[in-house]
């Protein structure tokens, strides 16, 4: 049970501002799925393609904000992600035998799966101590 506090959680703010580049990227995205599959035809099928690209890249923005914020858990579809990239450019790329492309996959998203979840962890750890009555005001980590 989460203690009360004065204030509700709310998701991390983007670098960029109020300016919501995420969700259009989703929305823009989600109208040239639409425009793509009703074409149906080669340059529909492009459009479809660069919809999902679009709507994967906006939604993925915000889960890792949220994730490495420590706002909302989002591990496996993080991991996931990094799994996909890596298959498919073993595949379309190098040409990689497919026993060999999944195996780096799976590699791969067992490795990014226990760094995200490390990460979150203890981002959590430090928002939880940071709120807690007498906890210690959050320090901006230094730049490297």
């Amino acid at each position: 049970m989460r203690p009360a506090h004065s204030q509700p959680r709310r998701p991390p703010r983007a670098p960029w501002g109020a300016f919501p580049l995420s969700e259009l990227c989703i929305l823009l995205g989600l109208v040239a799925l639409i425009a793509g599959a009703l074409a149906w035809n080669p340059q529909g099928g492009r459009l479809v393609t660069g919809g999902l690209v679009l709507a994967c890249l906006g939604g993925g923005e915000i889960a890792l904000r949220e994730h490495l914020a420590g706002y909302r858990s989002h591990t496996a579809p993080l991991a996931g992600a990094g799994a996909m990239a890596v298959l498919i450019a073993a595949l379309v790329l190098v040409h990689a035998p497919v026993a060999a492309a999944l195996a780096a996959a799976v590699a791969v998203y067992a490795g990014v799966g226990v760094w995200l979840r490390r990460a979150f962890r203890r981002e959590q750890t430090e928002r939880a101590s940071a709120e807690s009555p007498g906890g210690r005001a959050r320090e901006p980590a230094p730049r490297a």
